[in-house]
């Protein structure tokens, strides 16, 4: 039988490659979906592009408000998936977010960051975790709800990887293999772009794209 440590470097492995694979895969595999779609996760701010729509979902906010597809509906949004227990590249793509922060316009573009790991993410959990991030909820939302729901919203409506390891064989921090990049969804719920989260780069090119997406131009 194999030992705990030996399972976990197994999904480690498994997992990063799966991660990697899936989101060079993404661009390809939408791209062909939207006939005219160039093959790329970057969408510039200026184009056309579309990636998919969004399927209905239902979730709840750090304040245990239920949130589902049409309440994202008439803004535009930076979508990043973490989990607030990660040891790997979750602190690095939350803290590009909390610097894109302060440069959102007033109205039309908001962050909203998914929890993969619902479990232990409850909406109080995410509640502190906001406070800790001096987050402003009105602008940065952060979800959380059924895992299996989650899961689907990732790999049908965003063509995302996400990986658990079994119960028990990976340490906390490192038992879910998700995405890194962050996705722009338009105010019509349509996937606009995939951009870099962990370089600041990526994250300032997703806001651009957001922001011309939201008519805010200057």
């Amino acid at each position: 039988m194999r030992s705990r440590s030996a399972h976990g470097r197994a999904f480690r492995a498994r997992a990063s490659v799966l991660v990697l694979a899936a989101v060079a895969g993404t661009a390809a595999t939408n791209a062909c979906s939207q006939g005219d779609a160039p093959a790329t996760l970057e969408a510039r701010a200026e184009a056309p592009d579309r990636f998919g729509t969004l399927a209905e979902f239902r979730l709840v906010d750090s304040a245990a408000h239920e949130v589902t597809r049409r309440d994202l509906e008439g803004r535009v949004w930076i979508v990043s998936f973490v989990f607030t227990t990660c040891t790997g590249p979750c602190p690095t793509i939350v803290e590009n977010l909390r610097r894109l922060q302060p440069e959102l316009p007033a109205e039309g573009v908001g962050l909203l960051s998914v929890s993969v790991d619902p479990a232990t993410d409850t909406p109080a959990v995410l509640a502190e975790y906001a406070r800790g991030l001096g987050a402003d909820t009105t602008r940065w939302r952060f979800l959380t709800g059924d895992s299996a729901e989650i899961d689907a919203l990732l790999r049908s409506s965003f063509s995302l990887p996400i990986e658990r390891a079994a119960p028990g064989t990976a340490p906390v921090g490192e038992h879910v293999a998700h995405s890194t990049k962050l996705v722009v969804v338009d105010r019509d719920g349509r996937i606009a772009g995939y951009y870099s989260g962990t370089e600041i780069g990526g994250a300032r090119a997703a806001l651009e794209r957001a922001r011309w997406l939201g008519g805010v131009n200057e």
